[in-house]
């Protein structure tokens, strides 16, 4: 499984919790703007951008192997 690991402090971010993380730390939501109350192409492009970059910094993409 994908992890986001920070390079100075002891933290780990799995993947399918990397874009909440990431928002959450800065204060942002965003609201689903189309008229079925989904997110459009652009938010979600948007979402997507936002994260990797969150994590372009001081964090590292690694592996978590899992138990067997």
């Amino acid at each position: 499984m994908k992890i986001y690991r920070h390079m100075k402090k002891n933290l780990k971010v799995y993947e399918d919790e990397a874009q909440d993380y990431a928002f959450e730390k800065l204060g942002i939501s965003i609201k689903p703007m189309d008229k079925d109350g989904n997110y459009t192409q652009e938010q979600i492009d948007f979402m997507s951008e936002f994260t990797d970059w969150y994590f372009s910094g001081n964090w590292f993409e690694d592996e978590e192997k899992e138990a067997i």
